[in-house]
């Protein structure tokens, strides 16, 4: 059998062909190597009994993974300023300006709202300073994630860190 995967654009490779072999009954296997989102055609080319056959196409969607760090747990409201530290990942397939990000915060039970976008370097990290300076943030808990949104030369699907929950005084 002959899997050909074509991946979505972005830095990489656009196609990679593996190669595998049936059992005795027909059936396959191959476990793909991680990577970008792609869209994956298995082929037969047929033999001297057998004709050929091809696959339908399968459609594989690969989330970006991204992580968020906050510098305390608590902020205070006219102090020093939060600082959010994260990284997007794979590295290798950050472009050289960068990938941008979206800094969101909610309080528990309410949507998620940007208050920030932001660009990485080209090794994916990213960084930025939050001063908490609203009276209303005092004894409220925040919970803030990083999100990738689509991007044109990004070849992974949207994705958000995990919630950094911070308390506000």
């Amino acid at each position: 059998m002959r899997i050909v995967e074509r991946f979505a654009a972005g830095p990489g490779p656009a196609v990679r062909v593996s190669t595998t072999e049936t059992d005795a009954r027909g059936s396959y296997s191959l476990r793909l190597a991680p990577g970008p989102s792609r869209e994956v055609a298995a082929t037969f080319p047929g033999n001297a009994t057998l004709g050929r056959s091809a696959s339908a196409t399968l459609s594989v969607a690969v989330r970006s993974a991204v992580r968020l760090r906050a510098s305390s747990r608590v902020a205070r409201v006219g102090g020093a300023p939060l600082v959010f530290r994260g990284a997007v990942s794979p590295a290798q397939a950050i472009g050289r300006d960068g990938e941008a990000v979206q800094l969101q915060f909610r309080v528990p039970g309410a949507e998620w709202s940007e208050f920030r976008t932001i660009q990485t370097d080209g090794r994916g990290r990213f960084r930025y300073a939050y001063r908490f300076s609203d009276d209303d943030s005092r004894g409220a808990r925040f919970q803030f994630r990083a999100f990738v949104p689509a991007q044109e030369d990004w070849p992974y699907e949207p994705g958000s860190s995990r919630p950094v929950l911070v308390r506000g005084y």
